[in-house]
């Protein structure tokens, strides 16, 4: 056995075992062999796979700080909710967020709007086509008139 062969490194995230200098753990029971590859191959590997694994913790401490925050916020707009109940007012909060761990909407409250639990075109980020149906309508009533006095 050579002393290369002997040579260990431990990885993060992999600080239960040590794999040999000529293999790369992947945490998943699964072991890449660089047996065969050149040293500068070998050495790429490695850089690409640490790399890989900064991009996922750094994915992972994201979506932390995401859930995090609408955690606070939910536990927010419920006190709010339950204030206004208690004071005997009526209250609708609607919320929507889109972050890395996706599109969350809420609608929170004590209002028949609330139970209902549906979120309006515009917090739901679409446009509002108000205005476009009472111009189509405006147009399609003048060319009913128009066909009717001719």
């Amino acid at each position: 056995m050579t002393d290369r062969t002997k040579e260990m490194t431990t990885f993060e995230g992999n600080d239960d075992s040590s794999v040999p200098a000529n293999q790369i753990d992947l945490g998943t029971s699964q072991v890449v062999d660089l047996t065969g590859l050149s040293e500068d191959q070998a050495s790429e590997l490695r850089r690409q796979y640490a790399s890989g694994m900064i991009d996922i913790h750094r994915k992972a401490q994201e979506l932390k700080v995401d859930v995090g925050a609408l955690e606070a916020g939910l536990s927010t707009f419920n006190d709010q909710a339950t204030r206004a109940s208690e004071a005997g007012h009526s209250a609708t909060i609607t919320h929507t967020q889109t972050t890395a761990a996706g599109r969350t909407e809420v609608v929170i409250g004590n209002t028949e709007r609330a139970a209902s639990g549906k979120i309006s075109r515009s917090a739901a980020g679409q446009a509002d086509i108000t205005v476009w149906l009472a111009a189509i309508g405006a147009g399609a009533a003048i060319v009913i008139a128009l066909i009717a006095f001719n």
